[in-house]
This record gives C-alpha cells, structure tokens and sequence, in this order.
C-alpha cells in the first residue's frame, strides 16, 4: 500500500488562544476541521490541514477558511492514519476512505483569499451531498479577490452527490493558475454547470485535466456540465460520459483556448468532448456513437471508441460509505458484460 509519512502535526484536541506559528494540524472531528481552519487562517503562515479517515458528518459545521489577509499557503488533505504516536502520521493512497457529507444541509467547505499572495491545495476528500442555492459550488467553492494572487490545485478528490444553483460540486474564481487534475466528478446536479465552473483572469489560467465526469445533471435544458472561462485554458485526457446537456464548455477572454491535439497523442478511452461554442480555432468536434473526431491544426484525428457504458444509481445517500455499495447501479460494456467498476469509474482518483 502507498502511503506518505508525516513528523510533525499538532493535534487538535482544542485550540490555545495564543497566537500559532505555522503548524500541521491533524483533525478527527468537524468541529477540529473548523478550529484548525481558524486557527491557520489567523497565523499568517503556511499551514497543513490533515484529515484523519472517516466520515465526517459536517451538516451542522461551517467549514470555512477566510484569512484577513493574503500571503499564506494553505494545503488541505484527507486519507491520514496514526503512525506511532502521531495519530496523522500516515496518508493512506485512497481518497474514499475520508468523506465529508454535507447532508443537503449547506456548502461543505469555502475558500477565501482576499489579498496577497497563497497557494491553496485540497486533495483526497470526499465531498458528499453539499446543497447552496443560491450560490455556486456545493462541495467546494475557492474564491480569490481582485488583488490575490497564486496557484489553486484540486487533486485526486470525489465529488458525489452535489447540488447548487451553478457548479454543483465545484467552483473556483481568480488566482494565477488553476489546476483541476485526476478528480471524480459523479451525480452532481445543478441547475447550470453541474460540475464545476472555473472562471479567472490569471495569466496562466486554467488546466483541466485528467478527470472523471460522469452521469451530473441539470434543472435546465442544454447546460455544459464543465464551464472554464479564463484567459488560458488546458483540457485533457478526460472522461466524459452520460452528462446531460454539453459536457464542456469553453471560453477565452485572452490567448485561444489550447486543447489536447488529439492527432498527435492517442487517448485510449478519453476524450474531450464539447459543443460547437468552443473557441478554440480549428476544433470542430462531431458526436459519434463511442467516439469523437476533432480537427487540430486542419489535420483530422479520431479518439479510439469509447465503451457504452450505463450507469444507473440510486440516490440512497446511507448506501454511499463507498460507491461499490450504491444501491441500484448497474455498469454494463456494449457487449452486455459486466465492467470493472473500479477501473472504470476510480481512475480518476488514481495516479
């Protein structure tokens, strides 16, 4: 089993009033989450969050980091397990073994970055069932102010279950860059952009990558499930499979939007695949039964096929400790066999 090895964390069991340096915090509670969340937002230095496994009923917790000012990295991570003595000293290589499940009560976790310069990471959590309306970004909402700056990374985590009026399970404005890689996006809902929105002006802007988004809806009619508005805009190797409305959506208020050239890199199973409102010069891409084409550089290239997969689910939320108990679902190839539910569905959370 893959894992990493932590030294030093503080444990928190309650907060000193006195002022913190900066520090690893290791909660095993909501309300631990929210005091370290305090705790680090009021230091003034790089701090680490890190998450011990469980599920985290965080329904009645505002989960909420809101420095008063910038210049602060701030890393979030869940999988932990004790080593020894210290009780997050270990992190397991399995983003489902730590969930937070909002219970359709609120937003499960917010991001603010006001000023300054801050790298924010969030990796390896579960965001279950987080509900705002109104509002964007039921699991996960990372807001950067005007004058912030600095790199955003979401990585290897699953959003399930989600809904918000816009981006369902998540949305992220501002910052430098924005990285979006090796996430599970699954049954999230909105009425618009039921999986994420990602919208900045930051010079490198957006690279989306890597992702599983499968089977999101929407209240309304022809709605992108994934919608990146920046002035840059990477999209990659990702699997985008029963989505209603548009898978993707992408925009560019600067340089053209640069998208995979799918002529010169095969994709084994991958694609992306959008409407024709993609600015990108040169893409046009055509819907076809399992796969897509797609033109780069005026040269034409073909994805190889994608499997017909159906995924029904019940939305039983006290069946999803794990996916594999979702009651209901049913994976099926297009030639009737069962699937590996694991490698079809989990790739996204693995490296």
């Amino acid at each position: 089993m893959r894992y990493q090895l932590g030294l030093a964390t503080l444990v928190l069991g309650g907060l000193a009033s006195s002022p913190l340096l900066a520090a690893t915090f290791c909660v095993t509670t909501p309300s631990q989450f929210q005091a370290a969340l305090s705790a680090a937002a009021g230091n003034g230095a790089h701090d680490q969050v890190r998450v011990h496994i469980g599920n985290y009923d965080v329904s009645n917790v505002d989960l909420v980091y809101d420095p008063p000012s910038g210049n602060s990295n701030l890393e979030i991570s869940g999988g932990w397990v004790a080593f020894f003595e210290n009780p997050c000293g270990i992190r397991l290589d399995d983003p489902w073994q730590t969930t937070l499940d909002g219970g359709d009560q609120g937003r499960i976790l917010r991001i603010a970055v006001d000023d300054g310069q801050a790298d924010v990471s969030v990796r390896q959590l579960v965001f279950m069932s987080g509900h705002v309306d109104p509002g964007l970004g039921g699991g996960l909402s990372i807001a950067y102010g005007a004058d912030a700056v600095g790199t955003v990374v979401v990585e290897r985590n699953v959003f399930l279950l989600n809904s918000a009026d816009q981006a369902g399970a998540l949305n992220i404005q501002g910052s430098s860059l924005q990285k979006i890689t090796n996430n599970l996006f699954l049954l999230n809902e909105g009425a618009s952009r039921a999986a994420t929105y990602l919208t900045t002006t930051g010079l490198f802007g957006v690279s989306f990558t890597n992702n599983t988004v499968l089977s999101n809806t929407h209240s309304n009619a022809n709605q992108p499930t994934v919608s990146i508005a920046a002035g840059r805009a990477f999209m990659a190797n990702n699997n985008f499979w029963d989505n209603d409305g548009y898978d993707a959506s992408l925009g560019a208020n600067g340089d053209p939007v640069v998208v995979q050239p799918f002529a010169q890199a095969p994709l084994e199973a991958s694609a992306v695949r959008a409407h024709d409102d993609v600015s990108a010069p040169g893409f046009q891409p055509e819907r076809e039964t399992g796969h897509v084409r797609a033109a780069a550089e005026g040269r034409e290239g073909t994805i190889a096929p994608l499997p017909t997969v159906a995924v029904r689910a019940m939305k039983d939320r006290s069946a999803v400790a794990r996916l594999e108990t979702l009651d209901g679902r049913e994976v099926v190839d297009d030639a009737g066999r069962d699937q590996d539910v694991a490698g079809l569905l989990f790739a996204a959370v693995r490296e």
